[in-house]
Parts: structure tokens; sequence; C-alpha cells
């Protein structure tokens, strides 16, 4: 098997920190569930100080990518070579899948009849916190599914 090159497991988790971050999440809730037009939702998603919230909440949402960014690297300098995969893999779909549902989650009210708390945003800081939780949860769990493959003798040819 060839190895990975850094370049994937450094570049993946921060494209994916970039790409799946609180406005793009605000423009597919209001297509989703408010009933607007791609060109309305994205006008949405770019309100007046988007670029303000996505700059201020990058540094949290990179948090848990870089803890995984972290363990691939301890991976690749030792015997967990063979994990790297999974757990990148396993890591960032966990990360992704937590970030994307308590991103809906506080993002949802804003185009149906619940009440909109005042405190929401702040939701934005602490989902990255969880998302890390997550995100070992899915790679130690994509690391045990190599391990048991790995384990299993192979099948003899009849």
């Amino acid at each position: 098997m060839k190895p990975l090159s850094a370049w994937w497991w450094v570049g993946v988790p921060v494209a994916l920190a970039l790409l799946v971050n609180e406005q793009a999440m605000l423009a597919i809730v209001a297509i989703v569930v408010g009933g607007r037009s791609v060109p309305e939702a994205l006008r949405d998603a770019a309100g007046e100080r988007a670029l303000f919230a996505f700059l201020f909440f990058t540094p949290f949402r990179l948090v848990p990518y870089l803890l995984l960014v972290g363990i691939c690297w301890w991976l690749s300098c030792g015997r967990g070579r063979r994990f790297l995969v999974p757990v990148l893999v396993g890591g960032c779909i966990g990360i992704v899948a937590f970030i994307v549902v308590a991103s809906w989650q506080v993002l949802r009210p804003l185009y149906t009849d619940e009440r909109v708390s005042s405190t929401a945003p702040l939701a934005f800081l602490f989902i990255p916190t969880y998302a890390a939780a997550t995100g070992a949860l899915g790679a130690a769990l994509a690391a045990g599914i190599q391990a048991i493959l790995q384990r299993r003798p192979a099948a003899p040819v009849a």
C-alpha cells in the first residue's frame, strides 16, 4: 500500500474546516427549511457580518481538525501507520457529522416558528469541542474495523 502523503492528512481536515462552516449551513438550512431559492439563501448567508463571523469562528472550528492532524502525525511516525487512512476518514466523518447536525439544530429556528435563543450563536463556540469527541469516536471505530479486517484470515480460494 502506498503511504499517505502529508498533503492528504493535513490538507483534507483543514479544507473541511474551511468549507463546512456556519455560513454554508445557514444557506443549506435556508434552502431546505426556509424554502428560499439558492440566490436568496446565499444572500442570507452572506449577510452583513458574514466575513467577521467566518473569521471569528474558524479558529474554534479548526480545533478538532488540528487534533486529528496531530493524531495522524503521531500515527505516521510509528507502527500505527497502517491505521492512518481509517483514522483520517473516520475522524473527518465524525467531526463533520457532528458539526452539520449541531449547526442545523442551532440554525433551524431561524426559518421555523420556534423561538430563537439570544445565545444561539454561542453554540458555535462549543460545537467544535463536542465535535472533537465524535471525531475521536469515528477514528477509533474506523481503526477498530481496520484491525478486525486485517486480523481475519483470507478465505481459501476454491
